[in-house]
């Protein structure tokens, strides 16, 4: 027993507005402007060729902050397909995006070269992409960082764990 062409004609309609919602509620877009004075950063995207929102919430981990650059790449999300209340769950930037890690690192970096890096055997790294880095903690060592400052100010306390191996670094 077969489906007639008329009735899935009649499916097709009634599934087409929950499709149409579905494929709306996802979208990559191209950040245009951040303002980040308000309590949630607002973000205007472009998302189709000739659509632009504005006013899309840029949801961050808590924790971590981060204003991305005109030109970053997102992805957007609009709650039931409406495109009237998007939220921004997600900005990258491969421009700036360093590309030669570890499985298992992690870190910060901006779009000037500044990184700090979790390596994955546990050290810590600083420094500048393209340049040299200072390791600021070898794994299994305490570092006494009270002498690390940045433009005058003292910046960390005391880093690592088990043995006497201190060093003192600055950066300024």
């Amino acid at each position: 027993m077969g489906i007639s062409q008329d009735a899935l004609r009649q499916l097709r309609l009634l599934v087409r507005p929950m499709a149409t919602r579905l494929a709306n509620s996802i979208a990559r877009a191209v950040v245009q402007r951040v303002d980040d004075s308000t309590r949630m950063q607002l973000v205007q995207l472009g998302v189709l060729a000739g659509e632009d929102v504005d006013d899309a919430e840029h949801f961050q981990p808590y924790g971590f902050k981060s204003v991305p650059l005109a030109g970053a790449e997102a992805v957007v999300l609009f709650p039931n397909g409406d495109r009237a209340h998007p939220l921004v769950v997600v900005v990258d930037d491969r421009r700036n995006r360093p590309d030669t890690w570890q499985a298992g690192e992690a870190g910060l970096y901006n779009d000037a070269g500044a990184i700090v890096r979790l390596k994955a055997n546990g050290d810590i790294e600083i420094g500048q992409a393209g340049g040299s880095f200072s390791a600021l903690a070898k794994a299994g060592h305490t570092h006494d960082t009270s002498g690390l400052t940045a433009g005058g100010d003292p910046v960390l306390g005391s880093l690592g764990a088990s043995t006497s191996n201190t060093s003192r670094l600055k950066a300024e």
